[in-house]
């Protein structure tokens, strides 16, 4: 059950168009938050929530560069099928 559960969530996640434009800009390249802001119309406090619960599902990951957080897109299949589609 609990394979059904996390694709669930994974699921609940990508309905969101802005969490679903942000995993589309990241399969593209690495992003941090002031580029990804200028291309999201959304508050940055906003993109954060929006962040977090991507990077809690395992979708994206973060690295920090000096000041700057860098956003990537991780390794997983069911992101990348529905991204190519999208495409």
């Amino acid at each position: 059950m609990e394979k059904f559960e996390e694709a669930a969530s994974i699921l609940k996640a990508l309905g969101h168009p802005i969490r679903l434009k942000i995993l589309y800009l990241l399969s593209e390249k690495e992003h941090c938050v002031c580029e990804l802001l200028s291309q999201i119309n959304t508050s940055q406090p906003n993109l954060s929530q929006h962040l977090s619960i991507l990077r809690n599902l395992k979708l994206i990951k973060d690295e920090r560069n000096g000041n700057m957080v860098i956003y990537k897109l991780q390794d997983n299949k069911i992101v990348k099928a529905i991204l190519s589609a999208l495409k």
